[in-house]
């Protein structure tokens, strides 16, 4: 490797850590920090419609110019290749003044060294693994994965695959992340990372096993639909918790996804005022309130006399952070400041679960108050 990529990091301890903190732990970027970003990418020469003397001044345009496009095909994509891990170092090294800006740019560099055609196989991997590198800090995990196979063409090394499984392991892709792990061990037997990556993978994929068994609406389920539709949840933000309300055992209560990918849930209806309930054993996750609430109140309950509870005169909420997370992933930084979070009439049952304070105790449970009651008015003074 050139001298201007020496400081390339290779310890993937120092690389998973950094990693990890900004897919994490991100702060909330100041108004400052925004308008700045703003005036550098309508300003940046990769950005420009036309230049201007001012522009050509600037260092970036200098960078830029100097790189491209003097040489040979192979000198240009090393000169690329050097310039985005010098972008690339100043964010794992914790030596950047904009980490965004500096990714940026990395990508921008690999992108432009693969376009180049040549066919230095040394200078191909070292550009699709810095590229893996810098998706996987912005949390591009597919685009990473396809990065750390495409090195794999040109070099078999460590880094790839232990950038391939933590690519996995990151979206929870335990079993993808253990099948490379036990086709890295065959190569490369004695690495710690490898060895540490897996044990990680096999154990959380355990703790899965263990939360899906606890899920009671997939008890009736067989056992290979039970982790496609827990996958399924995952995947769509869903968070389920331990249950909170049990309904008789004779009540059928299972969740299912349907052969277009669409999952079915058994939604729980409490009348708190009242102390009645409603069960709906079929509630698809893109139909909304409207949909089923509707044939619901098209009649008077028996339990309301007065004919108070109508379509028109009802409000739906459900209780924020009612339960513990089966997945401690899932428990929200912040506890929400009301206990009872109001829904829109058109939400859908999907994006009433994805709420950040919804954790769904086994099953949707949903609470219906009248808006014109006294009730309400204690109803939402609950802690």
């Amino acid at each position: 490797m050139e001298s201007t990529a020496k400081a390339e990091i290779d310890q993937d301890s120092d690389f998973y850590d950094i990693m990890q903190a900004r897919n994490q732990n991100k702060k909330p970027r100041t108004q400052e920090e925004v308008e700045e970003d703003i005036q550098y990418f309508v300003n940046h020469p990769l950005n420009a419609k036309k230049m201007t003397p001012e522009m050509l001044e600037l260092p970036e345009y200098q960078a830029l110019q100097a790189l491209a496009y003097e040489g040979s095909a192979d000198e240009i994509a090393k000169n690329f290749k050097n310039h985005g891990y010098d972008r690339l170092n100043k964010v794992l090294m914790k030596d950047s003044k904009n980490e965004s800006k500096d990714i940026e740019e990395s990508i921008y560099c690999f992108d432009q060294g693969l376009e180049q055609k040549h066919d230095d196989k040394d200078l191909l991997y070292y550009l699709y693994i810095g590229r893996a590198k810098a998706n996987i800090l912005i949390g591009q995990f597919g685009k990473t994965k396809e990065d750390a196979i495409e090195a794999r063409k040109f070099k078999e090394s460590e880094q790839s695959w232990t950038i391939l499984m933590r690519s996995r392991i990151f979206v929870e892709k335990y079993k993808e992340a253990i099948d490379y792990g036990t086709q890295a061990l065959k190569k490369f037997g004695d690495s710690r990372v490898v060895n540490d990556l897996l044990k990680k993978a096999k154990d959380e994929y355990k703790k899965e096993e263990q939360r899906i068994e606890e899920i009671s609406t997939m008890r009736s389920i067989q056992q290979d639909k039970k982790y496609q539709i827990y996958k399924a949840m995952r995947s769509k933000q869903i968070k389920i918790g331990k249950q909170v309300h049990h309904l008789p055992e004779i009540v059928e209560i299972s969740i299912f996804e349907d052969d277009n990918g669409l999952l079915h849930f058994p939604v729980l209806i409490l009348y708190d005022e009242y102390m009645a309930t409603d069960f709906i054993q079929d509630w698809r996750e893109d139909q909304t309130l409207k949909d089923h609430l509707e044939a619901v109140f098209a009649e008077r309950a028996p339990w309301d006399e007065k004919g108070k509870y109508k379509f028109n005169t009802i409000e739906v909420y459900f209780e924020a952070d009612s339960t513990t997370p089966l997945d401690p992933k899932d428990k929200a930084k912040d506890k929400s400041n009301k206990k009872y979070v109001k829904c829109n009439m058109d939400w859908t049952l999907l994006k009433i679960l994805q709420h950040r304070h919804h954790i769904v105790p086994q099953y949707p449970v949903i609470k219906i108050v009248c808006k014109d009651s006294a009730f309400r008015t204690s109803f939402l003074n609950e802690i």
